[in-house]
């Protein structure tokens, strides 16, 4: 985090309170409310916007990990927590899954990239012509009434 960000989020924080449920803001204890309305900075211009979603908004990261914090501590229950938190540990498994997943397909890229170097290094090159069977018969029929001269 960079120094004195924090007024800065202290103000987009006391702006999304203003929107927030009064059900929900209740939860909230009022001293922290408080010492985000005193910490706020009056010179950061912030201004939700009314028809997009919070999701949506162009929040300071810290801004939506304060508010998650907030609303998971005072926000939901006990089983709202251990559900999110769970599919948050199971989201986290996923995306390092995904990133071996990248570091195989990388690695098979790779090697497979040694693999043309070593060929196109090779001097020789045989090329080897499949025939079928009958063919091969044909051949030898023809072979065996060829009159020597």
């Amino acid at each position: 985090m960079k120094d004195n960000i924090f007024p800065d989020v202290a103000t987009e924080l006391d702006e999304i309170f203003k929107y927030i449920d009064e059900e929900i803001l209740i939860k909230i204890p009022s001293d922290i409310k408080e010492h985000i309305k005193n910490t706020k900075n009056v010179n950061y211009n912030f201004k939700l916007d009314k028809n997009k979603e919070l999701l949506d908004q162009d929040l300071l990261q810290e801004t939506k990990q304060i508010l998650s914090v907030l609303f998971l501590k005072y926000c939901c229950s006990e089983t709202e927590v251990d559900e999110i938190l769970q599919k948050h540990s199971q989201l986290q498994m996923e995306i390092e899954d995904e990133k071996i997943g990248l570091e195989e397909l990388q690695n098979v890229f790779k090697s497979n990239l040694n693999y043309n170097a070593n060929l196109n290094e090779s001097k020789e090159i045989t090329i080897i012509e499949e025939t079928s069977w009958y063919s091969r018969f044909l051949d030898k029929i023809k072979k065996f009434f060829k009159i020597k001269k």
